[in-house]
């Protein structure tokens, strides 16, 4: 019924027709606003269930299998795969996540050391640790780190460079982490270095709060790797697949890391990871090319300065009658 026409019959059939034709659209009009709850309610319905199942199928979020080497120290070995989909390698990302107030670490340099470079594996096995990764870039002379390196009253390269990050150990305070990476562009952070006993200094892949910084070459290389969580505890990567740096960042920017932070070690052959623990015997290099993936485990480079992590002492047993010491 158009205006015109209900206007004319509005005159024409007086008061009750009016009264009529008023119930009569007022019933049309709630019909019609049913109707329209019910699509609603069709479409959410709709919309619900189609999220379900791609819930469904894409299941829960993927949880690394952390191997506990010792208090404070985890272990995982994670398959790339698992961490992005488009990633073709059948390769392992190796990490391993320190808790700085509960593990020690410690550097092992050749300048302080007569000199000498040494596998990951040696110096771990020399130093007793349970765990070594490379300390950075060095140098043709084979013992001076690229960029600022002070260890303690020992200083093997007093040149700072462009690079924007640094590895800060040995606090003066006890209201400071025992370890960190600092950003060295933050004025906040730059502050802190001074109350440091060992300060190493190394390109950053990653600054707070977890953004990329690389714009770097493309070309892939294996890579070690050293980051910081949002709950403070330091992470070393390595990765023997040689992955474009861009792809390797992606990976630790997963959100089982919660990587805020993160440094390039070193890439290629000399890079490497060395775990001796009781559940975990490992001793990882590089290599330069994917050809040689295919091939036998390649030996480790000696290189002149490591990262490691101190390996804690069983307790002696308790003597009789004495109850053990928390």
């Amino acid at each position: 019924m158009n205006l015109h026409r209900a206007l004319y019959f509005s005159e024409t059939v007086g008061e009750k027709g009016r009264t009529t034709l008023t119930r009569a659209i007022q019933q049309r009009g709630e019909l019609q606003s049913q109707k329209r709850w019910i699509v609603s309610l069709f479409l959410w319905s709709l919309l619900l269930f189609t999220s379900s199942v791609v819930l469904a199928e894409s299941g829960p979020p993927f949880q690394p299998d952390w191997t506990v080497l010792q208090p404070g120290v985890e272990y995982s070995a994670i398959p790339i795969k698992a961490l992005a989909d488009s990633q073709p390698s059948d390769e392992q990302i190796h990490v391993l996540r320190i808790n700085p107030e509960r593990a020690r670490f410690k550097l092992a340099l050749a300048s302080q050391k007569g000199g000498h470079s040494r596998t990951l594996q040696d110096w771990a096995r020399r130093e007793n640790l349970v765990a070594a990764i490379n300390l950075g870039m060095y140098q043709q002379d084979l013992l001076s780190h690229v960029g600022y390196l002070k260890h303690g009253p020992h200083m093997n390269s007093s040149k700072w460079n462009g690079y924007k990050a640094a590895l800060v150990l040995g606090p003066d305070s006890t209201s400071l982490p025992k370890a960190q990476l600092v950003d060295l562009d933050k004025p906040k952070e730059k502050e802190r270095i001074a109350h440091y006993q060992t300060v190493v200094q190394n390109l950053r892949l990653i600054k707070a709060p977890g953004v990329s910084v690389w714009k770097g070459s493309q070309k892939g290389w294996s890579e070690a790797a050293l980051a910081q969580d949002q709950r403070g505890n330091l992470l070393f990567f390595f990765v023997r697949a040689p992955l474009p740096m861009r792809d390797f960042i992606a990976l630790t920017l997963s959100p089982v890391f919660q990587v805020v932070k993160l440094v390039h070690l070193d890439g290629g052959p000399p890079a490497g990871l060395s775990i001796h623990a009781k559940t975990v015997n490992l001793d990882l290099a590089g290599v330069s090319n994917v050809q040689l993936l295919k091939s036998l485990p390649a030996p480790q480079q000696a290189i002149p300065n490591i990262l490691g992590v101190v390996r804690e002492l069983p307790r002696p047993p308790a003597l009789p009658g004495k109850k053990q010491a928390p």
